[in-house]
């Protein structure tokens, strides 16, 4: 029996040696697959701590380019505010002067020329005394008119010489000269009413106020022009939108590198290449 179990025993022995190398390659590779699947999991994070980095990283150049976008909005911002600010003072510099435009000093003048004519028209109906040489003592209409002296006259007048003699001067033909009197009087007080409603004291002030008024008018011009070309009535729709575009922006940048954080369990790489 001693021998039939020891031969039994050396039987067993190659079979126990398999199992033996069999359970040692099982666990090699039991430990193997372990391994595999830890680097798995180990890479699957690696690629989706990437993967988050290139999202955290995309949001971020969002968040620059309407970053960038605010301060552009902004800086215009600035230059229409400046730009509306001198509109204002030319508008004001526009409207302290008086109102003249081109037909109103074309008006004027037209009315000015008339004036001057009918003034003309009553000179050339009108009796001119000049006294050469007197002996005697020379008086019209009471005031003494000494020789040398010339006067024009345009109403009837009394022309007395020495204590004998006594002129009556009667200009023109009487009622032409009235006329022409009346037509110079009227003529005056319309030109003299315009002025007044115009505010100005006469056809030169007029005159220079217009080319004021033309100069800050172009002025005024020319700064509307800049305001439109910067989009100025779009211009605060523009800004409210990107504010909030950049808030947005911003809020966003601020969730994802809290999760990221927190999923990685440590700071934020300064770098891509950290």
């Amino acid at each position: 029996r001693h021998a039939d179990a020891t031969a039994a025993r050396d039987a067993l022995l190659p079979k126990e040696e398999q199992a033996r190398a069999l359970t040692t390659q099982a666990e090699s590779t039991a430990t193997a697959a372990d391994a595999a699947e830890k680097s798995k999991r180990s890479t699957e994070d690696e690629l989706r701590s990437a993967r988050h980095l290139r999202e955290l990283a995309a949001t971020c150049l969002q968040g620059i380019d309407k970053s960038a976008e605010l301060a552009a909005l902004q800086k215009k911002s600035s230059e229409v505010s400046s730009l509306e600010k001198s509109l204002g003072k030319q508008q004001a510099a526009l409207d302290a002067l008086p109102a003249i435009t081109p037909p109103a000093l074309e008006g004027l003048r037209k009315l000015d020329a008339r004036r001057n004519l009918a003034r003309n028209s009553l000179e050339a109906i009108a009796a001119g005394i000049e006294i050469i040489e007197s002996d005697e003592k020379i008086l019209l209409n009471g005031s003494p008119f000494a020789a040398g002296e010339s006067l024009t006259i345009t109403e009837p007048a009394e022309l007395a010489i020495g204590s004998g003699i006594r002129l009556k001067i009667r200009p023109g033909g009487g009622t032409s000269l009235s006329e022409a009197r009346q037509k110079l009087e009227d003529l005056s007080h319309e030109f003299t009413q315009t002025l007044d409603s115009l505010g100005v004291p006469d056809l030169e002030k007029a005159a220079e106020i217009l080319i004021k008024r033309q100069a800050i008018a172009q002025e005024i011009s020319e700064t509307g022009s800049r305001l439109s070309a910067l989009g100025a009535k779009e211009l605060p729709d523009q800004l409210a939108t990107a504010e909030s575009a950049a808030q947005s922006a911003a809020a966003d940048l601020d969730r994802r590198e809290s999760a990221l954080t927190k999923s990685l369990g440590k700071d934020l790489p300064v770098s891509l290449d950290d």
